[in-house]
């Protein structure tokens, strides 16, 4: 069994009308690497630290491998310049470990 994957960025949006292409792209760019998303904003509370830069989002890929091919994907290289204009951001990839097995 492999290690899922996740990217998890923190974005601040200071530039909505040059994020569009992004905003509009990226979901089917990740989809084509089996990536889905899981956190997208929400309601957040800091109970330990900084706060994040903005919202946070966390998108999860059935491995490291498959996480790095979309990062590095043309279509997503062909996206990210618009959310390098549009926003201040960190992004980090994550490798996670292997799901656990229930014995009874």
């Amino acid at each position: 069994m492999s290690k899922p994957a996740y990217f998890v960025f923190d974005a601040r949006i200071h530039d909505r009308d040059a994020m569009r292409p992004y905003l509009q792209g990226v979901a089917s760019s990740y989809h084509a690497f089996g990536g889905q998303l899981l956190v997208l904003g929400g309601q957040l509370e800091v109970v330990e630290g900084d706060e994040p830069l903005g919202n946070l989002v966390i998108l999860q890929f059935p491995n490291r491998e498959a996480a790095g091919a979309w990062y590095a994907s043309d279509e997503y290289q062909a996206l990210l310049p618009f959310r390098l204009a549009g926003s201040r951001s960190n992004a980090w990839l994550i490798s996670g470990i292997e799901p656990a097995t229930e014995s009874r």
